[in-house]
């Protein structure tokens, strides 16, 4: 259990010593030596045992109420003190044409496929007399443009459906480390105007948004550089509609879409067990996946750390066969691929 450390757990068989001396005393029984299964004993150890639950709860609820070791719904209740909600998921959306060759009727929920099993769902009710450009929201994370363009169960008063508008404005939940972040972040808000943080707790509540920079070119010039989802137009006006009116009038704000270092990566890895090497490939697949899911914009990783990630228990050895790229305060580094390869000594 992470606590804080000035939380103690309950030391079991020092208060169970402690019980049964205070127990000599007052009974007047000095002599008394515990047995297996005493029924003294085993009244002391039920007690003992409910103690321990109840302050392990306790001690729970009161860590939770630290920022650094609060997580999950604990975390979620801990920022709503201040106004903040977690920022949920949001589903890659596409704009599909529906042409029909008779008036039809199509609800909210109606599924379309690429027949691959990819699958996404109509956003709201709507009727098609003869053509309609509707909204349709993919049923997971679309890294690839699918073309769902068939209805699972058919429509004979269709006669063709096309996509208009490809799939994007993805977002994933918000990490419980995302959302401490911005917990603190928050607490800048615009108190000293124009800061840095400030910036940054705006841009990054924006629906869409996954990762900002803010700096500042020259006097009263302050620059936001962010990732997102979204077409360019549309993440710079929803950035604009953010920072309205919450921006100190003097500060000229600017907006780019950060510079994407795509990194195709090459690691060796050397494994202590040769049968051990599927296992260790695909923890490594893993975890690099999601560290580099976290990297921030100007973050730049040290190979050492890169091999960290990789490694585990079971690895004897791992090398970074790429060069890896500096991001500047404009640019992120992406994983665009990623290639495990086994050490030929091993």
């Amino acid at each position: 259990m992470k606590v804080p450390n000035f939380i103690k757990p309950l030391n079991i068989d020092k208060e169970r010593e402690s019980i049964i001396n205070e127990f000599r005393v007052r009974s007047g029984k000095l002599d008394y030596i515990p047995l297996i299964g005493d029924d003294y004993m085993t009244l002391i150890d039920i007690f003992l045992f409910k103690l321990n639950n109840f302050i392990e709860l306790t001690n729970v609820k009161i860590s939770q109420n630290y920022l650094l070791f609060s997580n999950g719904e604990y975390l979620d209740e801990l920022v709503k003190l201040i106004g903040i909600k977690r920022n949920e998921e949001i589903k890659p959306i596409a704009k599909v044409e529906i042409k029909v060759n008779s008036s039809t009727f199509l609800s909210k929920g109606t599924k379309f496929t690429d027949t691959k099993g990819h699958f996404a769902y109509l956003l709201k009710d709507i009727y098609v007399s003869d053509t309609a450009i509707v909204e349709i929201e993919a049923a997971d994370y679309f890294k690839e443009p699918y073309e769902t363009t068939t209805l699972e169960i058919p429509n004979i008063y269709i006669n063709e459906i096309n996509i208009k508008e490809p799939f994007g404005g993805f977002k994933a939940r918000e990490r419980d480390d995302e959302l401490r972040e911005r917990f603190l972040l928050a607490l800048h808000r615009f108190s000293t105007a124009g800061s840095e943080k400030a910036y940054l707790f705006h841009v990054l509540s924006v629906e869409g948004i996954s990762k900002a920079n803010v700096y500042q070119l020259s006097a009263g010039v302050v620059q936001v550089v962010y990732l997102s989802k979204f077409s360019g137009q549309i993440a710079k006006e929803k950035i604009k509609e953010a920072l309205k009116d919450k921006i100190p009038l003097t500060d000229d704000v600017r907006i780019k879409e950060a510079n994407k270092i795509n990194l195709d990566l090459v690691i060796e890895i050397a494994p202590k067990q040769n049968f051990m090497f599927n296992e260790i490939l695909a923890n490594a697949d893993f975890r690099l996946k999601e560290f580099f899911s976290t990297l921030k914009i100007n973050e730049t990783p040290h190979i050492s750390q890169i091999i960290e990630v990789a490694f585990d228990e079971n690895t004897a050895s791992v090398e970074v066969k790429t060069p890896i790229p500096a991001a500047d305060r404009d640019s992120i580094i992406v994983l665009n691929s990623l290639q495990i390869n086994k050490a030929n000594h091993a």
